[in-house]
């Protein structure tokens, strides 16, 4: 906040699985959030008892990954992402998603353009 003497256009990409504090920042500066997800991510299939490895911090996580425990996955991750609009809207920032199959340059266009 403080590096950025005048107001500026601040682009920031990530998954935003962890919830933004972009208020401060959105006061002096024009603050556009760009969520990239991949649909697995949202909608993971069912597929039994796993480990899964977290390949940033190596750490192991054991489940049965069911049909149940997906629906509840799912229905965590579209309230994290109810929660995640609502902040981004009140802290004034234009956002869009897009995941990773598709063709991002209309999103990001309509986005640019103010129309989202």
């Amino acid at each position: 906040m403080s590096r950025l003497k005048r107001r500026s256009l601040i682009i920031v990409i990530a998954d935003y699985f962890d919830l933004p504090d972009f208020k401060v920042l959105a006061r002096k500066h024009e603050v556009i959030a760009i969520i990239v997800r991949d649909r697995v991510e949202e909608h993971p299939p069912s597929f039994g008892f796993s480990t899964l490895r977290d390949p940033e911090t190596r750490a192991e996580l054991e489940g049965d990954f069911n049909r149940s425990t997906t629906k509840a996955y799912e229905a965590k991750v579209l309230e994290h992402d109810r929660k995640l609009y609502e902040k981004l809207r009140k802290d004034q920032v234009r956002f869009a998603k897009v995941y990773t199959d598709e063709q991002a340059v209309v999103k990001l266009k309509r986005l640019f353009e103010g129309n989202v």
